[in-house]
Formats: structure tokens, sequence, C-alpha cells
């Protein structure tokens, strides 16, 4: 979820902006699919409040406090 456009830009640009079949080499669709993507963006947050990506697959990060000792299994 993206409460700002630039964010969810950033996000698009790093890796979906080149999914794009027979792109050119050069990066020269980037700036025109970011423009696009900005006016759609700034559209549903405006309506919505939030731009949502689902995602089917991910990671979740944690922080642990220093140092972390993981306790032992109990059912191993």
């Amino acid at each position: 979820m993206f409460d700002a456009t630039e964010p969810a830009l950033r996000f698009y640009a790093s890796n979906r902006i080149d999914a794009v079949r027979d792109r050119p080499h050069d990066g020269s669709h980037r700036p025109r699919l970011l423009s696009a993507m900005r006016e759609r963006i700034d559209g549903l947050i405006k309506r919505d409040g939030v731009f949502i990506v689902p995602k089917s697959v991910g990671w979740f990060v944690c922080s642990l406090p220093l140092p972390y000792v993981a306790e032992p299994n109990a059912s191993a």
C-alpha cells in the first residue's frame, strides 16, 4: 500500500516497468511510462487514499534485538 506517489513509482521503476514486450533496450520507454503511471497513481491516491499493489509472493522482514539467540525447538 502506498499513500504517496513517489514511493509507488520507485517500486514500479525497480522491476515492472521493464516487463514490456519488445521494450527498447536503451530504456527510452521508461520516461513515458513513468509519466503515465504517475498520473494514474496520483488519481487513485486522490480517490481512494492509497494505491494498492497486490502481491502473490514476497517476504517479511523483522528486526530483532542484538544479541539474538534462538531458543531450541522444544518439539524437535
